[in-house]
C-alpha cells in the first residue's frame, strides 16, 4: 500500500512536473495566434493585469508584450504553478488574492478541473443546470483573500489592459473598479450572460466605451468595428442560453 501511494505522487508531481515546464518553454501556433491578437490592445512599456490568471496561459503571452504583468490567482494549487512558471521573470508579479466589490474574504468553490473553480455558487448552479459542466463537481473549499481593482491601482499602477476570467464573478470584479481603463475584456457564458450585461452597464457608466466580442477561443472578432456597448448587448441576447458556446468581449476607450 506504501508503495502504491508513493508511486501514485511520483506520477502526480511527474505530471505537475511537465506541465509547468510545457506551460514555460512550448510556444504554439496558437499561443502566436493569440500574441497578435492581443498586439492592437499591449504594446512594450504599458501594464497588464491578468485577473484570474490560472496558470499562466495568457500571462505567458501578455509578458512578451508589456513591460509589467500583475497576475491574479486565488487558488493555491495555480498559484504555486504560476509561481514555478515565472519564477526569476521579473515582468510577472503574483499576487495570490481575489479581486471583488470590496476588500475581505470569500470561500473560492474548488472543482475537480481547476480552470472551473469559483467564487460564485449561482454561476456553478447554472452552468450545472444548462449541462456545460453537469459532470463536474465543486464539493471542497478555499479561503482566499479579496481585493479590488481600485485597491491594485493605487498599488501597482493603473494598467492599459485588464483580462478578467473569473469564473461567473465578473460583475463582482467589476464593481471594484471606478476608473476608466483604457482595456478591459470579460469573459462570458450564455446562460450566466445577465451578469456581463450587468458589467457591461457599470462599465458604460464609467466611460463610453466601443465594445466588440469574440465566441469561443477564436482570436476573431464578431462584428467589423467596434460598435456602442449598447449594440454589443443587443448581439449577446442573441446567445442567451446556448451552453454550447462561450465568448469574450473587448472594451476600448
Amino acid at each position: 500500500m506504501i508503495k502504491e501511494l508513493a508511486r501514485s505522487k511520483y506520477f502526480y508531481w511527474l505530471f505537475q512536473f511537465v506541465r509547468i515546464i510545457k506551460n514555460k518553454l512550448i510556444w504554439s501556433q496558437q499561443d502566436q495566434d493569440k500574441l497578435v491578437f492581443y498586439q492592437q490592445f499591449i504594446s512594450d512599456g504599458d501594464v497588464v493585469y491578468d485577473v484570474g490568471a490560472n496558470i499562466g496561459n495568457r500571462t505567458k503571452i501578455f509578458s512578451r508584450l508589456a513591460s509589467k504583468v500583475i497576475a491574479f490567482e486565488p487558488q493555491e494549487s495555480c498559484a504555486r504553478i504560476l509561481r514555478n512558471n515565472f519564477i526569476g521573470d521579473s515582468k510577472v508579479i503574483i499576487v495570490q488574492k481575489a479581486l471583488g466589490a470590496k476588500c475581505g474574504s470569500g470561500n473560492l468553490l474548488l472543482s475537480n478541473a481547476n480552470t472551473i473553480s469559483s467564487i460564485s455558487q449561482d454561476w456553478i448552479d447554472k452552468v450545472k443546470k444548462s449541462g456545460r459542466f453537469s459532470d463536474f463537481q465543486w464539493n471542497k473549499k478555499e479561503k482566499v483573500e479579496v481585493t479590488t481593482l481600485d485597491s491594485m491601482i493605487a498599488e501597482f499602477g493603473r494598467p492599459t489592459f485588464i483580462k478578467i476570467d473569473v469564473v461567473g464573478f465578473e460583475y463582482e470584479v467589476i464593481q471594484g473598479l471606478s476608473e476608466k481603463v483604457n482595456n478591459i475584456s470579460l469573459e462570458f457564458t450564455p446562460e450566466y450572460i445577465d451578469s456581463t450585461l450587468a458589467s457591461l452597464n457599470y462599465l458604460g457608466n464609467i466611460y463610453n466605451y466601443r465594445a466588440n466580442f469574440i465566441i469561443n477561443d477564436n482570436m476573431k472578432f464578431e462584428l467589423d468595428s467596434f460598435v456602442s456597448i449598447q449594440n454589443v448587448i443587443d448581439e449577446l441576447l442573441n446567445y442567451k442560453n446556448d451552453s454550447k458556446l462561450f465568448g469574450e468581449v473587448f472594451l476600448k476607450v
